[in-house]
């Protein structure tokens, strides 16, 4: 009877692929050296591992030349999964699943080229269409992917982090300009509405949408006049869960302005007619931008609302996350440095910020000053819907 490997002695553990199915990876140190085999049953992979450790004995070690790509690039998406946020997991998956598999998948690992990588863009540009942006996106995953592969001494280099991507000549992506009489017009839209302090604290501060969702209470200093980040809404496995900031950075203290102020005091009144009418079923969350019983609040109906009023107003509509590249042109507009910037939105690289941080023509903080004394505290009428 054939002796029983341990894991790390050639032990093959079930790995599962992004359409359900079953492979095995056989993992043994050979020289000090991890290195993985892999199968589609269990015998398959410790057979693999364990002539591997007989050769090393023979001092004879030859390269794992068997594996694919797709198999070397569900192995990484395991390793990943434990470190990334949910939504960053997701992406990952859907650009190996969509777009890389089906195009390079088949090819060995050891035989992948600069040439492979190269086709790869080519197809996802040309022939699907997508935007250089995507393209940009899906080659990092699969450098990402290939970083493993170099670390563990199964490729010689990084082949994708050598190939540029192609130009296509179509125009790039440019993020909304949002001029001051735009800025005013946004939030006055909101007037009255269940979204008016949803808006007028994302313009104020800058926060990100989950991390305005996950915003408690308890994270309000009144009295300094602060709010402190400490949580964002993550999605994992189809579900919204609690979790940390997006980065190290945006574990963050802002100061509150007067706007910021005035949607707390706003969205208070709203929770107290909330708890009125809930009743029993009021759930103490204490979140500050809770749904109408207190529970967590939709980001995805949150955004189609308010794009569903910017054209019901007549107003040219933007994305919400443009609400916080407002936030980033008042500071720039009123001469705040960009390295003060990064820090109050929270980004890890000031390259991040320099692409919020655009210049817009007038003053816009004047701007939001008239929307401070054009918007009375009195009178809020619940004309919206969560």
């Amino acid at each position: 009877m054939p002796q029983r490997m341990g894991r790390g002695r050639g032990g093959a553990r079930p790995r599962h692929r992004a359409n359900g199915t079953v492979y095995y990876e056989a993992r043994v140190s050979i020289r000090g050296k991890q290195t993985s085999f892999y199968a589609e049953t269990k015998t398959g992979a410790e057979a693999k591992a364990r002539a591997a450790l007989v050769d090393a004995d023979r001092g004879v070690v030859k390269p794992n030349d068997a594996i694919l790509v797709r198999e070397h690039l569900e192995s990484w998406l395991e390793s990943v999964k434990c470190n990334v946020r949910g939504r960053t997991f997701a992406g990952y998956e859907s650009h190996v699943r969509v777009h890389i598999t089906p195009v390079i998948g088949h090819i060995k690992l050891v035989d992948l080229t600069t040439r492979h990588v190269r086709d790869l863009l080519v197809t996802l540009l040309f022939d699907k269409g997508l935007s250089e942006t995507s393209v940009h996106h899906v080659r990092a995953t699969l450098s990402g992917a290939l970083k493993m592969a170099v670390l563990d001494h199964e490729l010689p280099r990084n082949v994708a982090s050598l190939v540029k991507i192609p130009s296509t000549g179509r125009p790039a992506f440019k993020p909304e300009v949002i001029t001051p009489e735009h800025a005013r017009q946004i939030i006055e839209a909101f007037s009255g509405s269940r979204l008016e302090p949803m808006v007028m604290f994302a313009a104020a501060t800058g926060l990100r949408q989950g991390e305005m969702l996950a915003l408690q209470w308890a994270d309000v200093d009144f009295e300094r006049r602060e709010v402190t980040v400490r949580h964002s809404i993550d999605v994992r496995d189809g579900q919204k869960v609690y979790a940390s900031p997006k980065t190290k950075k945006s574990r963050r203290v802002l100061r509150l302005s007067d706007l910021a102020v005035r949607a707390l005091d706003i969205r208070r009144r709203h929770e107290e007619e909330d708890r009125a009418i809930a009743g029993g079923a009021w759930q103490a969350t204490d979140l500050v931008f809770a749904g109408r019983v207190g529970g967590l609040r939709s980001g995805t109906a949150m955004t189609h609302n308010f794009r569903e009023t910017l054209l019901r107003r007549g107003i040219e509509p933007v994305r919400w996350h443009a609400l916080r590249r407002v936030f980033a042109a008042v500071l720039l507009d009123q001469g705040v440095s960009l390295p003060h910037i990064r820090d109050l939105l929270g980004h890890s690289q000031i390259q991040v910020t320099e692409h919020y941080a655009y210049t817009m023509p007038g003053a816009l903080r004047d701007a939001i000053d008239a929307v401070d004394r054009a918007l009375p505290l009195a009178g809020i009428a619940d004309a919206g819907s969560d």
